[in-house]
C-alpha cells in the first residue's frame, strides 16, 4: 500500500535533486521530436498532448519507482544531500549540462552516421 509520506518525500526528493528540472526538458525534448517527427501535427494538438502529459503526470509515474528503490529514510538522507553542501554544488554547477551535451553531440553523431548509410 503506498505510503503518502514516501510518496511527499519522493516529490520532495525530485525538486531538491534537480530531476524535476530533467524531467521537464526530457518532456520538452520528446515534444520537440514529435514535432520533428510528425510536421503536419497541428498546435493545437500538441498542445492537447502537452496538457496529458505534463510534467506532473511524469512525475506520477516516477514516484512509484523512487518509493520501490528508497526507503523513506534513505529519501530523507538523499534530500539532505541534495538540499545543502556537496550535493548542491552538484546541482548548481554546469556539470548536468556538459554531460547532456556529450549525450546531444553522440545522438547527432549517430543520427548523421545513419542518414550518411541511407544515402548509399
Amino acid at each position: 500500500m503506498p505510503d503518502p509520506q514516501q510518496d511527499y518525500l519522493a516529490i520532495i526528493f525530485l525538486k531538491v535533486s534537480s530531476l524535476h528540472n530533467l524531467l521537464k526538458k526530457s518532456l520538452d525534448f520528446s515534444f520537440n521530436l514529435l514535432s520533428n517527427t510528425y510536421p503536419n501535427i497541428s498546435s493545437e494538438e500538441l498542445q492537447k498532448l502537452k496538457q496529458k502529459y505534463s510534467v506532473d503526470e511524469y512525475i506520477s509515474r516516477v514516484v512509484p519507482i523512487i518509493t520501490s528503490q528508497f526507503t523513506t529514510d534513505e529519501l530523507k538522507k538523499l534530500i539532505s544531500f541534495y538540499g545543502n553542501g556537496l550535493g548542491k554544488k552538484l546541482i548548481e554547477t554546469d556539470f548536468g549540462d556538459k554531460m547532456k551535451k556529450v549525450g546531444d553531440d553522440l545522438f547527432s553523431e549517430m543520427r548523421d552516421k545513419f542518414d550518411k548509410s541511407k544515402e548509399n
